[in-house]
């Protein structure tokens, strides 16, 4: 139930702020909106200026007079708005001349614009909340570069790197905190190749890396985390089931795990691999509280958990970091930009077969699990994962698939060319076509879902 609740409340704003770019745009140019929506179905309630608040449904007579009805209806799964004059919306109207407020009736960039604001306002919402966090929250400067942990199959492992390994540069430039160090690999977009340099402790020898452009774009499309931590980590418990083998071994929310046997923890991964390498097997779980070491013999449950929350902590030094307004509009900008790439080299990545349909999408199954999860970390998170999700679901919405935004605005931009609008028919067929495919294709990813 909760993860329904956080799935609808997520589906809600991205759906709202996304129609609203298609009604500010619509009003803009001088098209009438008969209707917005929040939810879908049967109207509940609704205000309609010079008719005031009204329950239920309206009388048909009322729609089309100029006015928008401000509508919440019964189903919480989006939203719509209802723009005078568009042939799918009001198909039976389609054969007569269009009216100089419906949008027939607009040039092609006025339709372009009313078509694609949606995904800008999905966009710009996404690089605002981004700039918000960075604005309000600030962030924190992690001082090393010297590397604790590299997860198997991971970014870092790939490129050869290792625990111990200090980074001293990167492209030529120094770095001296593990954010510039992020910051300076995670640029695809600059240069063929990424330079690195790093001192390996065993010999103290000075190792130099020149990653190829395309294979740092690879590695982060496939596995989209660095998955590689600065030294010193620790991680530290958020949550404790009593009842389950942590809760009854006496751990509780805050302590710092150490050990599994002899092998320290430094990451949430690496402790979860453990846990599979023990399972149903007793260990010895070390940990702090306060000033005490703490030890106890556990056995996993059959899935191999023991009922904990958990998450990795950077203990080393580090300083607070504000951000000034432009500053966190950078970092947005950045940001939003990222996400943009990574969906263009995935979407790419997966026309070539380099990317599994399986792993890489997910559906409202996914999307309810993962909005649940943001959300129990903290309302900063729960923003950053709508922020991301919002970029997501805008950039699938350009696609040129009928019945999307792209598709409409290939229709546009066919009918600017031929200087004539394309016949009713055949819109009305590509829409049916389009609806057919979107629905099979909620299906597969449905399936996906349940499937993982």
């Amino acid at each position: 139930m909760q993860e329904l609740l956080y799935l609808l409340v997520t589906i809600a704003i991205i759906v709202t702020v996304h129609e609203m770019g298609h009604f500010l745009a619509a009003r803009l140019v001088g098209i009438r909106v008969d209707v917005f929506s929040i939810g879908m179905g049967p109207r509940l309630v609704g205000y309609m200026r010079g008719r005031g608040w009204r329950l239920g449904p309206l009388p048909p007579q009322w729609l089309g007079q100029g006015q928008t009805d401000y509508r919440l209806s019964l189903l919480p799964i989006g939203g719509y708005v209802r723009i005078a004059g568009m042939v799918e919306e009001d198909p039976e109207n389609a054969g007569r001349p269009p009216q100089p407020w419906e949008f027939r009736a607009k040039k092609p960039w006025q339709k372009a614009l009313v078509l694609s604001a949606g995904v800008l306002m999905n966009l710009l919402t996404a690089l605002l909340l981004f700039a918000a966090v960075a604005f309000f929250e600030g962030g924190q400067e992690w001082h090393s570069t010297t590397v604790a942990y590299v997860a198997p199959d991971s970014f870092g492992q790939k490129l050869g790197l290792r625990p111990g390994d200090r980074f001293i540069s990167v492209d030529g430039k120094a770095v001296q905190t593990w954010n510039q160090l992020v910051e300076a690999l995670l640029n695809p977009l600059v240069g063929e190749y990424r330079l690195l340099e790093l001192e390996r402790p065993a010999g103290g020898q000075r190792i130099r890396l020149a990653i190829p452009r395309a294979e740092l774009v690879e590695l982060l499309t496939t596995q989209r985390t660095l998955e590689m931590l600065p030294a010193p980590s620790r991680v530290v418990l958020m949550a404790v089931d009593e009842l389950r083998p942590a809760g009854r071994a006496g751990l509780r929310a805050g302590d710092t795990l150490l050990r599994i046997e002899q092998d320290s923890i430094v990451a949430t991964t690496q402790f979860i691999g453990l846990l599979q390498r023990y399972r149903q097997q007793e260990f010895t779980l070390s940990w702090k509280r306060g000033s005490d070491t703490l030890t106890a013999r556990l056995r996993t449950d059959p899935d191999g958990k023991i009922g904990v929350q958990i998450t990795t902590v950077y203990t080393g030094p580090q300083s607070p970091v504000s951000y000034a307004i432009p500053q966190a509009l950078g970092i947005g900008v950045q940001s939003v930009g990222r996400l943009i790439a990574g969906f263009a080299h995935a979407a790419v990545a997966l026309v070539g077969g380099k990317l599994s349909l399986r792993e890489s999408v997910g559906g409202p199954v996914r999307i309810a699990q993962m909005a649940t999860e943001q959300a129990r970390i903290g309302v900063i998170a729960f923003v950053l994962f709508v922020a991301q999700l919002s970029v997501m679901l805008a950039l699938i919405n350009m696609l040129p698939l009928p019945a999307l935004d792209g598709g409409h605005l290939l229709l546009v931009t066919i009918e600017a060319l031929l200087r004539r609008e394309i016949p009713v028919r055949i819109k009305l067929t590509l829409q049916q076509i389009g609806v057919a495919l979107l629905a099979m294709l909620m299906l597969l990813v449905l399936w996906n879902d349940l499937r993982r």
